[in-house]
């Protein structure tokens, strides 16, 4: 991943990673997956908040966070390993992707992980269909 200042998951960046997981599940020769980050001391900050709080469009949140637990269900569910190099702090969705994956490597540092969506009073729930 590789969106400045956080990699913030908004719409674009998780279709981004839904067309990679598209592409790798097709090739025949690939057999697993690392997801890193580019940026320095940070993995993923998780959906952008930001941009939902400077919206007044709820369709725009339901679009992301669908696109989230979409992206979670589709590592999750991934026949290739699916290999979490976490090279820096991981809140929330960030941290949600992580668990995601088969396997999770955390870089040795002051870093931090964790779920923070409580505190929001928001529910990490999937659609039932």
């Amino acid at each position: 991943m590789n969106k400045t200042p956080v990699n913030s998951m908004d719409g674009n960046l998780l279709e981004k990673l839904e067309a990679a997981f598209d592409k790798l599940e097709h090739d025949d020769h690939c057999r697993g997956v690392i997801l890193t980050s580019s940026l320095p001391n940070v993995f993923s900050a998780g959906l952008d908040i930001p941009l939902l709080l400077h919206s007044d469009r709820t369709d725009e949140f339901d679009k992301m966070w669908e696109g989230l637990q979409n992206l979670w269900l589709r590592m999750y569910c991934s026949p290739l390993t699916v290999v979490a190099a976490i090279n820096g702090s991981a809140p929330a969705g960030g941290c949600m992707i992580t668990l995601a994956c088969d396997y999770r490597i955390m870089a040795h540092g002051a870093h931090y992980i964790g779920i923070s969506a409580p505190r929001l009073t928001m529910q990490e729930s999937f659609p039932s269909n």
